[in-house]
């Protein structure tokens, strides 16, 4: 419907296939709840292949208004089975078939040019910024979660001797970056009122 166009954001956090690696989770958060502040409303959490997980993220960015769909695609790009060609054709049919995708700038170290590529690339630089919205949210009080075990993940999410963010040692931090993803976005995008595209649902959620 029209009036919810705009106010969904979908943040994926693409993870391992096997069911001792960490997981992909994808989390869905309505910007314009009805407490008035951001609000978790969906969530998927599990292991797949890349590709499925990618198009899984974009079936329910799809069935929530054709959201904003924020993809980390640090793994996309690295993936160590495949040299990182599965997840980076994945991400490239996706561009072409749904509209509402997080693009971040990228500049051309020869040429100096810049341009934008499809996905969230976390690095150090960039994941201080999305902790840091995130602890702010938190600390305030600024978002809804409905999630116990996401609460879990947050209360031993650490910065290390280091400086690294991270979940402490024998912890997973997947729907903490997933939640960091989405509400980073939210707050950097206004709300978009694009026409709906025709994918189609590839898979029952």
């Amino acid at each position: 419907a029209a009036s919810v166009k705009g106010r969904y954001v979908v943040g994926v956090d693409i993870g391992g296939r096997s069911a001792r690696s960490d997981y992909s989770v994808i989390v869905v958060v309505d910007t314009e709840g009805a407490s008035g502040m951001p609000e978790v409303v969906a969530q998927w959490r599990g292991h797949g292949d890349h590709d499925i997980v990618v198009w899984r993220a974009a079936s329910i960015a799809r069935w929530y208004a054709d959201a904003l769909l924020v993809i980390e695609s640090n793994t996309l790009e690295t993936d160590p089975d495949s040299g990182g060609d599965s997840g980076l054709f994945a991400l490239t049919e996706l561009n072409h078939v749904y509209h509402n995708l997080y693009r971040r700038r990228v500049r051309d170290t020869v040429t100096r040019s810049v341009d934008s590529r499809v996905g969230f690339h976390t690095n150090r630089a960039t994941k201080t910024i999305l902790v840091n919205n995130l602890v702010g949210l938190v600390r305030d009080a600024a978002y809804i979660e409905r999630d116990d075990a996401a609460c879990d993940e947050l209360s031993v999410y650490e910065c290390d001797a280091s400086g690294r963010f991270g979940a402490k040692q024998g912890y997973h931090d997947d729907m903490v970056m997933a939640r960091a993803l989405a509400l980073f976005a939210a707050a950097e995008y206004p709300a978009r009122h694009t026409a709906p595209v025709n994918l189609p649902l590839k898979f029952n959620f």
